[in-house]
């Protein structure tokens, strides 16, 4: 892994003073047909705030195809260290956070209190928001008062979850305040790569993630599932209403436009396989989404594969849908309708209330399904087979479960809702042989070993990803449950 030679936080901090000394250094030699600092506007750096947005999410769903679907590549079954903590897949964890979507929104928002422009400030409030809770989520206890102050702070502080949390939920409010801001300033437009300037679509998204956050904190310390799911209700009454709603990211089929997935898999000669898990958990209730997700086998049937095994050429599993997420136009998600109406159906059984959740449950299965043409004749059928008995458990399997599979492939949410929750449950000793051991999902991530070695106010990190917890992660979990 290479070293970062300074604290993570102070990097990029560094970089945009020496260029800016630079920058007045050579001023004579300013290209004229090149943007100055008096010519650059919110609208100027805005696609580059939703292109590191994009990259935040990206580097979040890396670790979890791996840990949560147990994915392996085409014929070469995975090693123990791809399953584990790989030194790059944290590093980009982390330092894609500081360095991607906070610094670039920090600077949105300064352009935008600088202008009076409080739309965009209550964007960028909002992706500031996204970005502290991403990072906070797999790692824990975070610099946030004291980061982005270097010089002045070259080894910021590490605060607790609890004060992150409290600060996101803080950028959510503000972010709606200035959002519903009637006041005449600058019109936003095409600019915006997200929703075309369309503020009505922003403030629901911000209701949306002020739901998600809220659920993340349902087993907290010092919170009640009942009083987190009041607060998911109100939050998701002025959330999104439609699939019209969806926070995506559309991609071309162009060089540099295309698709994560697909740029992820074009040069692998089969793909992404399925394991023994993805298949297991669609056959068993029949799931009409499991010929759109995945190829058939040799024998024309659905079969995944155990981790480590190297299938004969001519027996060969079933492979995830090159069609269905792999197409080089394939959008990216930060959320959508489905998932709104999944946190619906969750809050509403932490109040007791299984019919309405059954409702919002149907509503999000229906959603998902229907986006991937599935007919509706189908879709009844498939959910008259799930049965919400009165029991909280039960009932919270039967939502978590199908929201796994809603997100297949499309967010980060899932690894989440597996540690937050505990479902879906596993059953590791088919995913993994001998070799490989039982390596199970990391719970918290470690941090980078070039901000452990340069910045003296890391916290210690004694256990293991498996074993350490965040602040949220407090739920008691059954046996099998892991």
């Amino acid at each position: 892994m290479k070293l970062l030679k300074i604290s993570i936080i102070g990097f990029f901090l560094i970089l945009n003073l020496l260029m800016s000394s630079c920058t007045k250094f050579l001023d004579h030699q300013e290209n004229p047909n090149s943007p100055g600092s008096s010519t650059i506007t919110e609208a100027v750096i805005f696609p580059a705030v939703c292109a590191q947005w994009l990259q935040r999410l990206q580097s979040q769903i890396v670790g979890p195809l791996e840990w949560n679907l147990q994915q392996t590549v085409s014929n070469s079954g995975p090693t123990g260290g791809d399953l584990g903590l790989m030194a790059s897949n944290v590093t980009n964890q982390y330092f894609d956070a500081f360095s991607n979507i906070l610094v670039q929104a920090k600077d949105l928002e300064g352009y935008a209190v600088k202008n009076g422009n409080t739309h965009y400030q209550g964007i960028a409030e909002l992706l500031q928001a996204y970005g502290w809770a991403s990072v906070t989520d797999f790692f824990g206890k975070v610099p946030y008062v004291e980061s982005f102050q270097f010089p002045v702070i070259y080894h910021p502080h590490y605060d607790e979850q609890s004060v992150v949390y409290k600060a996101v939920e803080d950028l959510i409010n503000k972010a709606i305040t200035h959002l519903e801001d009637s006041k005449p300033q600058v019109i936003i437009g095409k600019e915006d790569l997200i929703y075309a300037g369309d503020l009505s679509k922003w403030t629901k998204l911000a209701y949306s993630l002020k739901a998600r956050f809220a659920m993340r904190l349902s087993y907290a310390p010092g919170k009640t599932k009942a009083g987190q799911a009041d607060i998911v209700l109100a939050a998701l009454a002025k959330g999104m209403a439609a699939t019209t709603d969806d926070a995506i990211f559309k991609h071309f089929d162009i060089t540099g436009a295309r698709g994560w997935a697909y740029e992820g898999q074009k040069g692998l000669s089969d793909g992404y396989i399925a394991t023994i898990q993805n298949i297991k958990m669609m056959t068993t209730t029949n799931d009409p989404r499991l010929p759109i997700y995945f190829t058939k086998d040799y024998l024309g049937g659905y079969s995944g594969l155990q981790m480590g095994i190297i299938y004969a050429q001519n027996k060969k599993p079933s492979f995830v849908s090159r069609t269905t997420f792999m197409l080089p136009t394939m959008s990216s998600i930060f959320m959508t309708y489905t998932e709104c109406k999944f946190l619906e159906a969750e809050a509403y059984i932490f109040k007791g209330n299984y019919t309405s959740a059954k409702i919002s449950f149907e509503l999000a299965v229906n959603a998902n399904l229907k986006s991937l043409g599935v007919p509706q004749a189908t879709i009844t059928a498939f959910l008259a087979q799930f049965n919400f008995a009165n029991t909280e458990e039960t009932a919270q399997e039967i939502v978590i479960n199908q929201k796994y599979l809603a997100n297949f492939y499309q967010t980060p949410e899932m690894h989440f809702d597996k540690i937050r929750t505990g479902y879906p449950i596993y059953d590791y000793t088919s995913c993994y042989t001998a070799n490989l051991g039982t390596i199970r999902l990391p719970r918290q991530m470690p941090y980078c070993q070039g901000e452990v070695d340069y910045n003296k106010n890391v916290p210690v990190y004694t256990g293991t990803a498996q074993t350490n917890r965040n602040w949220w992660d407090a739920k008691i979990l059954g046996a099998n449950m892991y």
